[in-house]
């Protein structure tokens, strides 16, 4: 089994009402200044580990934007990860144009031991 395919077992098979980990890959606006609606305002409400997947060439999640994100889930106390890999926006998702097969198997490997260190049993 792939570590892509362990991931979306773990994901799929997981019981708990309360999230332990959670995870997005090439995510847009997830942390907008001056948004209101901004998701990094929720982060107090976070009790999960959080992992995310930029691409370096990604107009929706940008160096600034992640700067952000990474100051709200660090004054909120969350256990995260929030890191870059040299593709474009939509780099994971096969049936797109932007897939890269090389910067998908890092963020892919990197879920894997998230699920695996914080579902299991759930």
């Amino acid at each position: 089994m792939s570590a892509m395919e362990a991931a979306r077992c773990d994901a799929c098979t997981s019981r708990s009402p309360h999230p332990t980990a959670s995870a997005a890959f090439h995510g847009g606006r997830l942390a907008v200044a001056g948004d209101p609606s901004s998701p990094h305002l929720a982060a107090d409400r976070i009790t999960a580990t959080v992992y995310v997947a930029g691409a370096t060439d990604d107009a929706t999640f940008t160096a600034e934007q992640a700067g952000l994100l990474d100051g709200a889930l660090t004054a909120a106390g969350v256990d995260h990860t929030v890191e870059f890999y040299p593709a474009r926006h939509g780099f994971a998702v096969p049936d797109n144009p932007t897939y890269d097969a090389e910067a998908e198997a890092r963020p892919w490997e990197a879920l894997a031991r998230l699920y695996g260190d914080h579902l299991q049993g759930t």
